[in-house]
């Protein structure tokens, strides 16, 4: 308080009573000294013998802890990318290979022994199965025309198929037969027989068994034996 304001014993006496002093506020704002940054980043001297700390890993991945490698459950400790995964399910398309009979089958050379015992062959094979087809079809008129029915035709049926077994065992199972030179050749008759016998055995249990749906299968099966028939042709050409 200055002088000139302050109160003497005698006005206090006397029954003055000073004002009240009210401070005000300075509207201005004090301004403080600024503060000079350094230009540079201080560098914290250090030990030189102190381990040096390996810098703490990023995480890349949701839910991966930095520097942990651990991830949210249920995801791997290291997923692929999005680009890696869908590299890593790309399944190239591969056009169908087509093949056909003739590229598969090394003709035997003109001239040679195993050329003329599988010429011998196939002459007497394809005689008897031309019979036994020729008598099948006979059969098979005379049950589509019902002057025979169908448990019959089931019982002839059988019979070819024992027939065709024959003409295997007859034909194919002989020492002419069996050289090694032939074993293609032989091989594939054999799949005739057992193409003719499966379709006969086949259609007679469909038969018999009155199933429509069966027979209609079987039926399907009969042109197989003679596409094997025909493959067998190719290594005489």
């Amino acid at each position: 308080m200055s002088a000139e304001n302050a109160v003497s014993p005698q006005d206090l006496e006397d029954g003055f009573v000073p004002e009240p002093i009210t401070a005000s506020l300075d509207p201005e704002p004090s301004h403080a000294t600024p503060v000079k940054m350094p230009d540079a980043p201080v560098e914290i001297p250090r030990d030189a013998n102190a381990p040096r700390q390996r810098p703490r890993a990023v995480a890349r991945d949701v839910g991966e802890a930095a520097g942990t490698g651990e991830t949210a459950a249920g995801l791997p400790s290291n997923p692929l990318s999005t680009r890696e995964a869908e590299a890593e399910s790309f399944v190239p398309f591969v056009p169908p290979i087509r093949t056909h009979a003739e590229d598969l089958v090394v003709p035997l050379p003109q001239g040679t022994v195993a050329h003329d015992k599988a010429r011998s062959l196939l002459t007497r094979f394809e005689a008897r199965a031309a019979e036994l087809n020729q008598a099948y079809r006979e059969d098979r008129q005379l049950a589509e025309s019902e002057r025979i029915d169908a448990r019959q035709l089931a019982t002839k049926l059988d019979w070819y198929a024992m027939r065709w077994r024959n003409l295997g065992d007859e034909l194919l199972n002989t020492s002419e037969a069996r050289i090694p030179e032939l074993i293609g050749f032989r091989g594939t008759l054999l799949a005739v027989v057992s193409q003719q016998w499966s379709f006969l055995a086949s259609y007679a249990t469909a038969l018999r068994a009155g199933d429509k749906e069966a027979i209609d299968k079987a039926l399907n099966e009969e042109s197989r034996a003679e596409e094997t028939l025909e493959r067998a042709r190719l290594y005489l050409r």
